[in-house]
C-alpha cells in the first residue's frame, strides 16, 4: 500500500506559519522556501519529494546548530515525517513526529500550539505496521486534543481512522460508533456536502454486514445508491446481503447490475452469481459459472486466494446436492489444499490438515471443514460405511479446534459471542455423529467424544474471561510478554484481513510469508509463558472436561450431573453419576415447545388474578428432561444440572410426574443447582475456599414506606425489604445509605453480598440491563443504575456468594453456547462464582420470606442450593392454598455455581468435637494400660 502525500498532509488542515524568533537568517528563509515549493507542487514525483525532503534537513541541521527555541521547527519536523512516511520509511517519519510532539510541549508556556495531526499521524503509521496497541495510544492522545482545544479541524479522518482500527481487530460494534461519530462530525461541519460522508457509510454498512445485521446493511447500501457514487461496489455488497438473507432472485438482480473491469472484482461477483443460482436450484448454471471462475483465477493469479477456494466449496455443495459424494469431497479436498499454507493431500477424501490454524483464511477454513464433514456424514447415510462417519466427526473436531483459534483472535467479549453465536450449528452436527457413533459402538470413548462437543459449545467465553482474571494473579509474567502476545495476534488477524483482499500476487506472497513468521514468532512467545506452569494452564489450557473428571471431583454417592444439548429437533441428555455415565437422546414434538412457551409465557408475563393451570405442562416438560434419565437419578438426593439454550428460561424445580393440582413439584424431590458447563463448576469448586470468615454486606435502597416517591414509577418502594435485610444480619444499608457508590467501594470486602432492590434486564443489549441503588442525584441515570459492563470491571474474587433479591437479575438476551447475557452472568464475571438470582418479577412480600429463610439455612451450615431448597419447600408446606402455589410466586429464584456450604454446622462441629474427644479417650486410655504394663509383675 502506497502512502498519498495528498492524503496524508490533507489531515492536517493546520495554520503553520513560519514566524522566526530571535535572529532572521536568509540562509534558512531561502532553504524553507526551496523546500515548500517542492513540498506544494500539485503533482508531485518521488524526485521532488526527495529534493524537498533534503531542504528541511538541511534547515532542520541549522537550527539543531543554533538551537533557538523558534516555532517554524514545528513546521520542519511535520514536513520531514510526512515525507518520510510517504516514501514509507516509517521508523524515520516516527521519530520526527515524535521530536515534533516534544517541542510543542516545551512551547507550551509561550502558546497552546495544537499536537492533534502528529498524534494520528503517529496512529496512522503503528496501526499500518499492525502495532495495535500504539496505535491505539497516539490515536485516543488526538481525541483528546480533539476534545479539549478550540478548533480541530479534521476530527472525523481520526474517527474514521479508530473504526477502521477496530474493524480490523473484528470489534464491529466499537468501529462502528466511531464510525457514526465521523459521520456526525462531518454533518456538523458540512451540513450542505453530505457526499463527504458516502465512504464512511459504506464502513457502517461493512462493520454491519460482518454482524449479521443485513437489512439494516441493506438499508445503508440503498441510501448510499441514491449519490450515484462508486455504484458498482454498491450493487456487489446489495447482492451479498441478500445473498445472505437467501433472497436469491434479488441477488442475481443486484449481482447483474454491478460493472466490474478488474478481474478480481469480477470473480467475486462470479462466486456470488453462482451461490445465487445454486439457492435457486439452477445447478447447471452455478456449476458452469464455478468453474468459469476457477479457470479466471488459476490463468491470472498464480497463487492460493480465498475466491479460488469459494468456488470449489460451491461445485462441492452442488455434487452434494446431486448425492455425488465423491466427487463433491474431491472439491472440498482441493478447498483445502487451496487455503492452507502447506496441506497438499488433495486425492485422500479422508486427509485433513494436521494444524488447520495455518491458514490464509481461518474464518473460509471453518466454512470448508463444516462442509466436508457434512458431505461425509452424508455420504454415510447413503453407504452406511462407519470409515464415512468416523471421518465426518474428526473433520467437525478439527472444525471446532479451529474456531476456538479464532474466537480467541477477536478483541471484545461482544465480538466473540457473535462468533461463537454463529459456529454454534455445527457442535450441533457434530453431536448427532457422535452420538450416532456412539450408537454404533457404545464404548466410553465415543460417549465421551460426544460429551466433549457438547462442554465445548457452553461458555467458551466466560471460561475463557474468568481464567483472565486469575491471570491476573499470577505472578512472574512480565507485562512486555503479554503485550508482546496481544500485539502479534492483533497482526496475525490485520494480515489475513488484508491478504483476502490482496489481488497481487507478489503482495500475497508477502503477506503469506509476514503470517507463517509471526506464527512462529508467537510460538516462541508461547514457550516462554511455558517457563510459568500455571500462567499457561490457565491461559492456553482451553481442553474440555472429562466425564472421569467431573465424576472424581463434583459427584458423590448422592449426587448426579445432568447436562443437556438442545437442538432444534433433538435433545441430548447426559447423565453422569459417581459410578455410571449415559448419553440419551430424545425427540422434541411440537407438544414439548407449546407446553414450553406456555410455561414461559405465564411466568414471565404473569397474567393476574388467574388461577395456575400449568400442571399438565409441566408434566409434558418433565416426560421430555427427567422421565428419560430417571433410572439413573432415582434415588439420588442432588441433581446439578448444566441447561442448554431456551432451558435456561425455566427453572427444573416447577417440573411435576403428574398433572393434578397438588402434584408435588421437583423441587420437592430434588436438590437442585445449576452451572454454565460442567468444566466451570469444577473450576468453581476447586477454588472455592472458606476460612470460617462470612462477612454479609445487604443493602435495601428502596426500603421506605409507601407513600415515598423514588424517581419514578419504576423505583416504587419495596415495603418488605428493610424486614428482609435487618433480619438477614451483616452490615446494612436503607434507603439513602444504600447507594451505587458505597457499593462499588465496599462490594469487594464482603464475602456475601444481598441486595434487595429493583433490577431491569433489557433482552435485545443486555448491557443496558441494570441494577438500582439509592437515587442520590434524580438528574442522573448513571448515579443510581449499576449496569452489567460495569460488573464486568469490578473485582469481587473474594465474595463467595451473591443473593441478587430482584426482579430479573437472571434475564437478558439468550447467546446460544453462551446461556444468558444477564446481571447474574456480570457477577460471575466480576469473579464471584455462586449466585443466587431471579428469572423473572418478584413478589416483594414473599421474596423477604424466601431470603429470610435461606440466609436462616445457610447459616446452619446447609449447601447453598439445599439452603434454597428448604426456603421453597419450606414456603410450599406453608401454602396449601393452590393460587399461592403457583410457581410464579416462589420458583424465580435460582441458585448457579458451586453449592458447597458457607458456614460450619452444628452437627459437623458435633461430629469433629466427638471424634476429637473420642480420640483423646483411647490415647489416654491407651497410656494407662501401657503403665498398668509396666508395672505388673
Amino acid at each position: 500500500m502506497k502512502y498519498s502525500k495528498q492524503l496524508v498532509f490533507y489531515i492536517c488542515l493546520i495554520s503553520l506559519s513560519h514566524p522566526l524568533i530571535g535572529q532572521t537568517h536568509q540562509e534558512i528563509i531561502h532553504l524553507l522556501s526551496k523546500a515548500d515549493s517542492l513540498f506544494n507542487v500539485p503533482a508531485p514525483t518521488a524526485q521532488s519529494d526527495s529534493i524537498a525532503l533534503s531542504f528541511y534537513l538541511k534547515a532542520n541541521d541549522f537550527y539543531r546548530n543554533e538551537q533557538p527555541q523558534d516555532t517554524t521547527l514545528l513546521t520542519v519536523y511535520n514536513q520531514i515525517g510526512i515525507l518520510y512516511q510517504v516514501a514509507e520509511q516509517f521508523e524515520e517519519a516516527k521519530k520526527y513526529y515524535i521530536k515534533r510532539l516534544n517541542l510543542i510541549e516545551r512551547l507550551k508556556p509561550l502558546k497552546n500550539y495544537s499536537s492533534f495531526s502528529t498524534e494520528l499521524y503517529l496512529g496512522n503509521i503503528y496501526y499500518y505496521q499492525f502495532q495495535f496497541d500504539s496505535s491505539e495510544y497516539y490515536y485516543k492522545l488526538a481525541e483528546k486534543t480533539a476534545t479539549t482545544q478550540e478548533k480541530v479541524y479534521e476530527q472525523e479522518r481520526l474517527y474514521n481512522s479508530i473504526g477502521a482500527m477496530y474493524f480490523s481487530l473484528g470489534n464491529y460494534s466499537q468501529s462502528i460508533n466511531y464510525f457514526n461519530k465521523a459521520i456526525r462530525v462531518i454533518k456538523h461541519n458540512y451540513p450542505n456536502s453530505l457526499e463527504k460522508t458516502i465512504p464512511i457509510q459504506n464502513n457502517v454498512a461493512s462493520a454491519l454486514k460482518k454482524l449479521g445485521k443485513y437489512n439494516l446493511a441493506l438499508t445503508h447500501c440503498y441510501h448510499l445508491l441514491r449519490f450515484n457514487t462508486n455504484q458498482n461496489n454498491l450493487f456487489n455488497n446489495i447482492g451479498l446481503m441478500h445473498l445472505a438473507l437467501a433472497n436469491h432472485d434479488s441477488a442475481l438482480h443486484y449481482f447483474n447490475k454491478a460493472k466490474f473491469t478488474t478481474i478480481k472484482d469480477k470473480i467475486v461477483q462470479n462466486n456470488g452469481m453462482a451461490q445465487a443460482y445454486s439457492g435457486l436450484k439452477m445447478f447447471d448454471h452455478a456449476e458452469q459459472l464455478y468453474k468459469k471462475t476457477i479457470q479466471l483465477n488459476t490463468e491470472q493469479f498464480h497463487f492460493k486466494n480465498e475466491d479460488l477456494a469459494t468456488s470449489y466449496i460451491g461445485l462441492g455443495k452442488i455434487y452434494e446436492e446431486k448425492k455425488e459424494f465423491s466427487q463433491s469431497l474431491n472439491f472440498y479436498q482441493k478447498a483445502l489444499v487451496t487455503l492452507h499454507s502447506s496441506f497438499d493431500e488433495a486425492a485422500d477424501i479422508f486427509a485433513n490438515p494436521e494444524t488447520p490454524t495455518l491458514t490464509i483464511s481461518g474464518l473460509k477454513m471453518f466454512e470448508v471443514l463444516d462442509a466436508k464433514a457434512h458431505a461425509l456424514h452424508s455420504a454415510y447415510a447413503h453407504n452406511r460405511s462407519g470409515k464415512y462417519l468416523e471421518a465426518s466427526l474428526a473433520t467437525y473436531q478439527q472444525a471446532v479446534y479451529l474456531s476456538e483459534h479464532i474466537r480467541k483472535s477477536y478483541d471484545s467479549d461482544e465480538a466473540k459471542l457473535f462468533f461463537v453465536n454463529q459456529v454454534f450449528p455445527v457442535f450441533e452436527k457434530a453431536l448427532e455423529v457422535a452420538y450416532q457413533l456412539y450408537q454404533l459402538n457404545p464404548t466410553e470413548s465415543n460417549l465421551e467424544a460426544a460429551f466433549q462437543l457438547s462442554e465445548k459449545s457452553k461458555s467458551t467465553v466466560l471460561s475463557e474471561s474468568l481464567r483472565n482474571l486469575e491471570i491476573m494473579s499470577v505472578a512472574h509474567i512480565p507485562d512486555s510478554l503479554l503485550s508482546q502476545e496481544s500485539n502479534m495476534k492483533k497482526q496475525v488477524t490485520a494480515l489475513k484481513i488484508r491478504l483476502t483482499s490482496s489481488a497481487d500476487s507478489g503482495q500475497s506472497a508477502q503477506l503469506q510469508g509476514e503470517i507463517r513468521d509471526l506464527e512462529i514468532e508467537l510460538g516462541n512467545v508461547y514457550k516462554a509463558f511455558e517457563a510459568n506452569p500455571e500462567f499457561y494452564r490457565l491461559k492456553y489450557d482451553t481442553s474440555a472436561i472429562t466425564t472421569r473428571q467431573v465424576q472424581e471431583n463434583l459427584l458423590n454417592r448422592q449426587s448426579a450431573l445432568v447436562e443437556y444439548f438442545l437442538g432444534k429437533k433433538h435433545l441430548y441428555i447426559f447423565v453422569l453419576t459417581s459410578t455410571q455415565k449415559s448419553l440419551k437422546k430424545i425427540d422434541l414434538s411440537p407438544a414439548f415447545w407449546e407446553s414450553f412457551h406456555y410455561l414461559k409465557d405465564w411466568h414471565y408475563q404473569h397474567p393476574a388474578g388467574k388461577a395456575y393451570q400449568g400442571y399438565t405442562h409441566s408434566q409434558r416438560l418433565y416426560q421430555h428432561l427427567i422421565a428419560p434419565i430417571e433410572d439413573m437419578v432415582q434415588g439420588k438426593k442432588y441433581l446439578r444440572i448444566v441447561p442448554d439454550g431456551d432451558l435456561h428460561y425455566l427453572p427444573f424445580e416447577i417440573l411435576t410426574e403428574s398433572n393434578g393440582q397438588y402434584a408435588p413439584f421437583l423441587i420437592q424431590t430434588y436438590v437442585m443447582s445449576y452451572g454454565y458447563s460442567a468444566k466451570l463448576m469444577l473450576e468453581s469448586s476447586l477454588h472455592e475456599q472458606h476460612n470460617g470468615q462470612n462477612l454479609l454486606l445487604a443493602m435495601a435502597p428502596f426500603s421506605g414506606s409507601s407513600q415515598e416517591k423514588y424517581r419514578n414509577n419504576y423505583l416504587r418502594p419495596l415495603n418488605a425489604s428493610a424486614r428482609e435485610v435487618q433480619t438477614i444480619g451483616g452490615q446494612v444499608y436503607l434507603k439513602e445509605k444504600a447507594t451505587k457508590s458505597r457499593f462499588l467501594k465496599t462490594s469487594s470486602d464482603f464475602n456475601i453480598i444481598h441486595l434487595a432492590t429493583h433490577a431491569n434486564a433489557d433482552s435485545e443489549d443486555p448491557l443496558n440491563s441494570y441494577i438500582a441503588f439509592y437515587p442520590q442525584n434524580f438528574d442522573s441515570v448513571s448515579d443510581y443504575r449499576l449496569y452489567t459492563n460495569e460488573l464486568y470491571n469490578l473485582n469481587l474474587k473474594n465474595v463467595k456468594l451473591v443473593v441478587l433479591s430482584a426482579c430479573e437479575t437472571g434475564m437478558g438476551k439468550l447467546v446460544r453456547g453462551e446461556g444468558i447475557i444477564s446481571l447474574a452472568r456480570g457477577f460471575t464475571y466480576a469473579g464471584c462464582p455462586n449466585i443466587i438470582t431471579t428469572l423473572w418479577k418478584a413478589e416483594d412480600n414473599i421474596t423477604a420470606q424466601l431470603s429470610v429463610a435461606l440466609h436462616r439455612y445457610l447459616k446452619e451450615g446447609f449447601s447453598k442450593d439445599e439452603a434454597l431448597q428448604k426456603a421453597k419447600t419450606d414456603y410450599l408446606k406453608a401454602n396449601q392454598d393452590p393460587h399461592l402455589r403457583d410457581p410464579f410466586y416462589w420458583a424465580n429464584f435460582v441458585f448457579v455455581g458451586d453449592p458447597q456450604p458457607m458456614y460450619f454446622s452444628m452437627e459437623w462441629l458435633y461430629i469433629v468435637g466427638s471424634g476429637a474427644l473420642l480420640l483423646i479417650m483411647l490415647l489416654a486410655g491407651g497410656w494407662i494400660w501401657k503403665k498398668r504394663k509396666m508395672y505388673t509383675p
